[in-house]
């Protein structure tokens, strides 16, 4: 496998207490139909936003966030602190 591209996060909005809404932008996934329901995509591109998915959700864990939803449509996580 290729190296993986990074992904950048942008300044955290706190919506409520402890509760986030963090943009993001990751390379890897350009040209992704991100647009798209999962159904709709090929399954290559669903294996690719799976493993952007997860690396999000290590990188996060790591700095004391739970991620409750990645979307890719709006290039944006949703995360509580823990």
């Amino acid at each position: 496998m290729g190296k993986m591209n990074t992904i950048h996060f942008s300044k955290k909005q706190e919506l409520q207490s402890g509760k986030f809404v963090i943009p993001f932008s990751c390379s890897d996934i350009v040209g992704i139909r991100t647009n798209l329901r999962p159904h709709e995509r090929t399954d290559t591109e669903n294996r690719l936003l799976g493993a952007v998915w997860d690396r999000i959700t290590l990188v996060l864990q790591k700095h004391g966030y739970e991620v409750k939803m990645v979307n890719f449509r709006n290039m944006t996580v949703s995360a509580v602190k823990i």
